[in-house]
């Protein structure tokens, strides 16, 4: 019987191991096999950018742009090693010429690190703006307006935090009474009594969202919609006029920019923001 080991196995058939391989797992990049499909790609990274990828980066970059500019392909997720230049990949991949209108949500503590990493990678300073957004004000000159005609790339960046901030809200339900009839024990004998309880209803479809006693209703469980589609929150009253009238970034440019005037959405530390 011949035994050999299963590293010694791969390494002497590798050529055969890819082949095969290949026909089960069919990468969207191609570049290895097909480096001249990138050649426009490379080349605009080359032109635009001041600072080199390593060949492991340009790579990626090459894919990431080759697929995520495809119309059927709407998103991209870059996992890394910390320390590998996820950033920096980030801004190579906004340099194509589709995206014009970017948009950079990040952790507080980096959005001065994502403003170094844009300047440090263009060689021309003019083809790009840079803009900080710390309140729904500073959005008001670009909103509703043409961007990609001034001719060079606009990078918005943003703090989640600072993007969630808004005005206190609270519960908008209609609170009424319900009469129930409860089993009670009284010197030993079972009775029948009743009892009127608190009731939180939808003020649109006045179905019963949460029940309490005659005193107390938790409100902390009543969702941000009815299944009727009813919004279940307004403002806080019981604040200051000036905090009843903080719009947060978030809620200003769901209302107001129009569906595509964003290119280009980075998201970094995604992985955290699942229970954002």
């Amino acid at each position: 019987m011949y035994i050999e080991k299963l590293e010694s196995l791969i390494s002497q058939n590798k050529d055969i191991f890819y082949k095969e391989l290949k026909e089960v797992i069919k990468p969207s990049f191609d570049g290895l096999d097909n480096p001249s499909k990138y050649t426009n790609i490379v080349h605009n990274m080359l032109k635009k950018a001041n600072r080199k990828s390593f060949a492991r980066q340009a790579r990626l970059v090459s894919a990431g742009v080759e697929y995520i500019t495809k119309k059927c392909n709407k998103s991209l997720l870059i996992s890394a090693e910390m320390g590998s230049g996820k950033s920096d990949m980030g801004v190579k991949i906004s340099m194509a010429d589709k995206f014009k209108v970017n948009f950079i949500l990040c952790p507080p503590h980096l959005v001065d690190k994502w403003e170094d990493e844009i300047k440090v990678n263009y060689v021309d300073h003019k083809s790009f703006k840079v803009i900080k957004v710390n309140r729904w004000e500073d959005l008001i000159p670009y909103t509703k307006r043409d961007m990609r005609k001034d001719g060079i790339k606009y990078y918005f960046i943003i703090s989640r935090e600072t993007a969630k901030l808004g005005y206190p809200k609270q519960p908008a339900i209609k609170i009424s009474f319900k009469q129930i009839i409860k089993e009670k024990m009284l010197d030993g004998e079972s009775l029948m009594v009743k009892q009127l309880v608190k009731v939180a209803r939808c003020p649109d479809c006045y179905s019963v969202l949460e029940e309490g006693n005659s005193e107390f209703i938790d409100t902390s469980t009543i969702p941000y919609k009815c299944e009727c589609g009813a919004v279940l929150r307004s403002v806080d009253r019981t604040v200051s006029p000036k905090m009843q009238t903080r719009i947060s970034i978030a809620e200003y440019v769901k209302r107001t920019w129009t569906k595509g005037a964003i290119d280009l959405l980075i998201v970094d530390e995604i992985h955290e923001c699942a229970t954002c």
